[in-house]
């Protein structure tokens, strides 16, 4: 939930008012339409970031060893021995160096 005093909540409000005037026929300028459009994206994927943050280290976007992007999870923590990942997508598995220290700061080791 957007706080409704911030910058994404309006941008959200003007796209969804877009989107429906859209869907009602309700047409106004193309070219001021298509740029308070992209502001907003922009405006909301700013705001998005603090996402990729939040989830790491329980999920973690890469390229998987089958060449396919896919989302990891923890799949195992050997002593020793670098953090095992396990694809979301495909149920491959590989190692990540370096994992171990971001699991201890979230309280996972």
């Amino acid at each position: 939930m957007l706080p409704p005093d911030s910058a994404a909540f309006a941008a959200c409000r003007r796209l969804n008012s877009r989107r429906n005037d859209l869907a009602h026929l309700r047409r106004g300028d193309r070219d001021e339409e298509f740029r308070t459009a992209h502001a907003d994206l922009v405006t909301l994927l700013e705001n998005a970031m603090f996402l990729c943050d939040l989830l790491r280290p329980f999920l973690i976007g890469g390229m998987c060893h089958c060449t396919h992007w896919s989302t990891f999870h923890v799949d195992g923590t050997p002593p020793g021995a670098d953090v095992r990942l396990k694809s979301l997508e495909h149920g491959h598995t590989m190692s990540h160096p370096g994992l171990r220290e971001a699991l201890a700061v979230v309280g996972l080791l």
